[in-house]
């Protein structure tokens, strides 16, 4: 793969460690909140404590008086049950269900959308920081520096722009061999026990972009694209295994689980390390740690 060491490192290196920060904190995100749903559970399992009993006696019973005091439960609301005309008040019950939807469904949504609104600002840096020294290069021919100019024009300035992997390719050829040819990485640990071979680097961001798309425009719910083009991988993340004849219906909800949440992690980290190696980077910006 050709490399890019005549750009500047430190402006390049400078995007790749705005990529790793956000997806640090995605990270610390996910596992704290799973950690806190999970400590909470444990107290109120190890004390014994009846489902049924209000927050407001469960805090009052197990918190120091002014501990107690400055927790505003005031807009902390419980459910509606039909044949009452207000709602229950909170039970341990409806504060553990709370507890568990906000670090996982919850939470694994804000995860997969956050993670790949932090590739897709990095491919948008990229693009904007090597697209000018691309076009300055004799070995381009005229028809792509114009197609380059054109795209970075509109891009340059729009926040709402967005770059894909086949764009980058455009500037560096052997980089979209490198994305098309690799396969899901994870030599320790790995998520999956059966490979799945025909899935490139750059097809599983371009699913995982889809699965964001699903979230945020779709609500959450499976639609007929996704269920053609990506059933067989998703559903293959999502139990282990290759289905033969199972395929996501359309307009039901989205299965998104932590062995999901994950691999969507991992592959955009290792998009940004094939991209920073690219790039002409002799080390990687942290390591992954899932």
């Amino acid at each position: 793969m050709e490399s890019l060491m005549e750009y500047p490192s430190s402006q390049i290196a400078g995007r790749f460690k705005e990529f790793w920060t956000r997806h640090e904190a995605n990270n610390r995100h996910l596992w704290s909140s799973r950690i806190a749903a999970q400590f909470v559970r444990a107290y109120i399992e190890g004390h014994k404590i009846d489902p049924s009993t209000t927050i407001k006696t469960f805090l009052r019973e197990n918190l120091k008086a002014q501990l107690h005091r400055n927790i505003n439960i005031r807009h902390y609301k419980g459910p509606y049950v039909e044949g009452v005309k207000k709602r229950v008040e909170v039970s341990v019950a409806h504060f553990l269900d709370d507890l568990e939807g906000i670090s996982s469904d919850l939470m694994y949504e804000s995860v997969v959308v956050n993670e790949i609104r932090a590739l897709e600002l990095l491919l948008k840096a990229v693009f904007e920081t090597v697209a000018p020294y691309v076009l300055e290069s004799d070995s381009v021919q005229p028809n792509t520096k114009r197609m380059i100019s054109q795209r970075l024009t509109k891009v340059s300035g729009n926040e709402r722009a967005r770059v894909g992997l086949n764009e980058l390719s455009s500037l560096l050829p052997n980089l979209g061999v490198v994305l098309d040819s690799s396969t899901y990485k994870r030599e320790e640990n790995p998520l999956l026990s059966t490979k799945i071979n025909e899935i490139s680097c750059m097809d599983s961001v371009s699913m995982w972009r889809e699965v964001r798309n699903l979230i945020i425009h779709h609500d959450g719910k499976v639609n007929k694209r996704f269920r053609d083009r990506w059933s067989h991988i998703y559903l293959a993340i999502l139990g282990d295994r290759i289905p033969t004849s199972k395929v996501l219906p359309v307009g039901a909800p989205l299965l998104i689980r932590l062995r999901n949440v994950l691999y969507c992690m991992t592959t955009c980290y290792q998009t940004c390390v094939v991209l920073y190696v690219a790039l002409g980077g002799s080390r990687i910006l942290g390591t992954a740690a899932y």
